[in-house]
């Protein structure tokens, strides 16, 4: 019965996950004597001492077993009573059941289950004068920790139900005050679930703020599809123009908080400008060039380092589509786009998802193809100037032929402290 009212208790909470709680061990020793008549007459002063072992259904309950035992020294006859019974011999072995009400504001300051005030209920098969009877104790007491242990006092009641009436009418009660001392009580730490990583979302879904945030944990993947390797984010430009629309500053805000994220496991953050094929070469390089400056400014604006990008321009010569003369095929090839390049070492796990690219949100049908002499050079210059702004110092720029792919142009950065040339 006591077992399943202790289990009704702690249903709830056994339900949770926890950590495994093992038993611990108590052991009290204290001065006992009889409070009834006639035994207290029959029965002088003793003592007697107990071992109790505990588990922790939960901080405020533990559900155990104890045995106790001890002896009455001789007192004198009584007329109830006329046998001369010397010295009384008692014990008890008991479920026992503990209850620490104040279990929570304890843990706030000590690893111990044990330590605190309790109430114990401990029924069982009792020994009392050499006679085996029914019994139970009632305990209450209170433990301090002291290093790996917690000791402290205990008042214990106990009532042995006399079946064969040898003291008349009335049921032996014996008294205790004991020290308790409790070990292997510390509290083993509570496994907490795994959080949620945000780096298992697709970059669509993350919060647009572009804050610079220190490396979390990859998501642990086992095989397939890992959102977290692709940056794919395009910026759209208006017709001659290298003005951030507001769709795509928002694109770049995903791109500076992936940075944030995983950054110090990039090997660079390439930024490509593009421009669609109206125009000739001359025009169209610096212009695309204008471009991924406008979106270095805004990437250093929201916290990703220059130092960490590798910029190029490849003008007309490198569409994302030549199916159609129409003015949405030149609008998608007016773009900049932004891709990680990552550290072999520190790559995350998975495979590369397949491209997700954003479309244009609108199209500007522009049918002005003449070029406008200078003005593309004048765009690259405003860009330049904005940048030292944004750096706060001043910028070179200088667009150089590697060689590496047909029409491709680095766009080399230095500013007034870094006379090396930024990959």
């Amino acid at each position: 019965m006591l077992v399943a009212f202790g289990m009704t208790l702690a249903g709830p909470a056994l339900a949770q996950e926890r950590a495994h709680e093992p038993l611990y061990v108590t052991v009290d020793l204290g001065v006992s004597g009889a409070v009834a008549d006639p035994v207290e007459d029959q029965f002088e002063i003793g003592g007697a001492g107990a071992v109790g072992m505990y588990y922790a259904l939960i901080p405020e309950l533990a559900l155990g077993g104890e045995v106790l035992g001890g002896a009455l020294a001789e007192g004198h006859r009584v007329p109830q009573d006329p046998v001369d019974r010397g010295v009384a011999d008692f014990g008890l072995m008991s479920a026992s059941l503990r209850i620490y009400p104040f279990a929570s504001l304890m843990a706030a300051h000590t690893d111990h289950r044990s330590a605190g005030f309790y109430l114990q209920a401990s029924p069982g098969v009792a020994l009392f004068d050499g006679e085996v009877v029914p019994g139970y104790a009632a305990a209450a007491g209170y433990d301090i920790p002291l290093g790996p242990i917690t000791i402290g006092p205990k008042f214990r009641f106990m009532h042995f139900i006399e079946t064969h009436g040898r003291f008349g009418d009335s049921d032996p009660l014996v008294i205790t005050g004991a020290v308790e001392v409790a070990f292997l009580d510390a509290r083993e730490p509570v496994a907490e679930p795994e959080p949620f990583d945000a780096a298992n979302a697709p970059p669509a879904e993350l919060d647009l703020v572009p804050v610079a945030m220190s490396a979390e944990p990859l998501p642990s993947i086992e095989m397939g599809p890992n959102p977290a390797l692709r940056v794919d984010q395009r910026a759209y430009f208006d017709f001659d123009e290298v003005t951030l629309r507001p769709e795509a500053e928002q694109e770049l805000d995903l791109v500076a908080m992936h940075y944030g994220k995983f950054g110090d496991r990039y090997e660079r953050l390439i930024v490509e400008g593009h421009a669609d094929d109206r125009g000739h070469h001359g025009y169209n390089e610096p212009l695309s060039a204008a471009r991924a400056l406008a979106v270095v400014r805004y990437l250093v604006g929201a916290g990703v380092p220059l130092e960490a990008m590798e910029v190029r321009a490849f003008g007309e010569s490198d569409p994302l589509t030549t199916a159609q003369d129409t003015p949405l095929a030149h609008q998608i090839n007016r773009r900049v786009q932004v891709e990680v390049v990552w550290n072999d070492a520190l790559r995350p796990p998975g495979e590369m998802p397949e491209p997700d690219p954003t479309l244009p949100a609108r199209i500007d049908p522009a049918d002005d193809e003449d070029d406008r002499p200078g003005r593309a050079e004048r765009l690259l210059e405003e860009q330049r100037r904005a940048l030292a702004e944004v750096i706060g110092q001043d910028v070179h720029i200088a667009i150089r032929d590697v060689g590496e792919a047909r029409g491709l142009r680095r766009v080399e950065i230095q500013t007034a402290s870094d006379s090396v040339a930024r990959r």
